[in-house]
């Protein structure tokens, strides 16, 4: 009896455990988003625009001058592009910095010379109250950083750092520093407060091998935000699925942070002193939401995936295309629009969003994918017209 009766309960064990994995393949597969229909829509004046290999992560300086004295005002994008499939197979591709104006068709590329291997991830900006003294007599208007997995590949953060540059007034960069630390990695996006002082999302608690991967097949909290003063790192935030995109206010008293397998996106009060954080508001979009950039109405802008497995399927291979969205959430999480969607035939992959006002009333919403070889430029006419 008792041979029959054990054999009889590893078979329900077996079946319980079949079940329960099974149950969770079925609500990882809900929850990123493969169930439902993608139905293009905003994409009327929307076109590629070459030049740009995975420009992941971009920001719009909308009070900055233009480069080019004929364009038409709107400010300046700045792009952290990397062309991860080729670094990914160890051949070469252009990992750049690019400046684009906003009222200009190509896209510059102004990386400085470096002495490191470089591939730009996610990208922080943040414009200076006053001009400060430069090299050479310029002057210093704004602070750039991005992320660097100096290895080439985002799976590999042994050798992460956060670089960062100093924006001059001829709209070149000069490096200033770079910054690595045991407690920044794996690092995804940087908000950069002033000149020297960051946060950056941690997008795994586990750096590899199978502990991760039951990170991402288990949906566990585990990310978060790290705090870099000036001299040293600490966490500040964690229990988020997948930290992503971060961004600070225009009066740095808000921090705000996407976690990508949340779907949703949250905001931190926090300590102009210390840097300490504290939760204030969760808002669920519904959809994979990727890096941030806030707008001078306070909204925030971000790329989406709506489909997370699909896009997984993508950046595997370049033919699988993968919807993309762009949604603007309005000031103080009061509500969120979807601007943008395509199935991904036009534009796949997602990642960061931000509209510039040009001089003649029209918008230029700018797209930045992982992978694609190119942007997503759409100009919009003057509302009401």
């Amino acid at each position: 009896m008792s041979g029959k009766w054990g054999w009889r309960a590893l078979r329900i064990s077996a079946g319980v455990g079949g079940a329960l994995l099974i149950g969770t393949l079925a609500f990882n597969v809900y929850q990123a988003g493969e169930l439902q229909d993608i139905v293009p829509r905003g994409i009327e004046g929307c076109r590629r625009l070459p030049g740009v290999v995975g420009g992941e992560d971009l920001h719009l300086d909308a009070a900055a001058a233009p480069h080019r004295a004929t364009t038409g005002g709107g400010g300046v994008y700045w792009i952290a592009a990397d062309d991860r499939r080729a670094a990914a197979a160890g051949r070469p591709g252009v990992a750049a910095i690019y400046r684009l104006d906003a009222g200009a068709a190509v896209a510059e590329d102004v990386t400085p010379r470096l002495g490191f291997n470089f591939h730009p991830h996610g990208l922080g900006y943040v414009r200076l109250a006053a001009p400060s003294p430069g090299p050479d007599g310029a002057a210093v208007t704004a602070s750039l950083a991005v992320i660097n997995h100096r290895k080439g590949g985002v799976f590999d953060s042994s050798d992460d750092s956060v670089e960062i540059f100093s924006v001059l007034d001829d709209a070149t960069l000069r490096h200033r520093r770079s910054v690595q630390d045991p407690l920044l990695r794996p690092m995804n996006d940087v908000a950069l407060v002033d000149e020297d002082r960051f946060y950056a999302s941690l997008d795994h608690r586990f750096k590899g091998g199978p502990l991760r991967v039951a990170e991402d097949l288990l949906r566990l909290p585990l990310s978060g935000v790290a705090y870099f003063d000036g001299r040293v790192a600490r966490q500040v935030a964690d229990g988020i699925r997948y930290a992503n995109g971060v961004a600070a206010s225009a009066d740095g008293a808000t921090l705000y942070l996407t976690g990508t397998v949340d779907r949703a996106v949250f905001a931190y009060d926090r300590d102009l002193a210390t840097g300490d954080l504290k939760l204030r508001q969760r808002l669920d979009i519904g959809t994979g939401i990727d890096n941030l950039t806030v707008d001078a109405d306070g909204a925030l802008w971000t790329g989406a995936h709506p489909k997370l497995l699909t896009f997984l399927r993508h950046a595997a291979d370049a033919a699988v295309p993968s919807p993309s969205q762009v949604v603007r959430i309005h000031n103080g999480l009061a509500g969120f629009d979807v601007v943008l969607a395509d199935d991904g035939r036009l534009f796949s992959g997602a990642a960061a969003a931000a509209e510039a006002r040009l001089a003649d009333g029209s918008r230029r919403l700018l797209v930045g994918p992982v992978f694609a070889e190119h942007l997503l430029d759409c100009h919009r006419p003057t509302p009401g017209r």
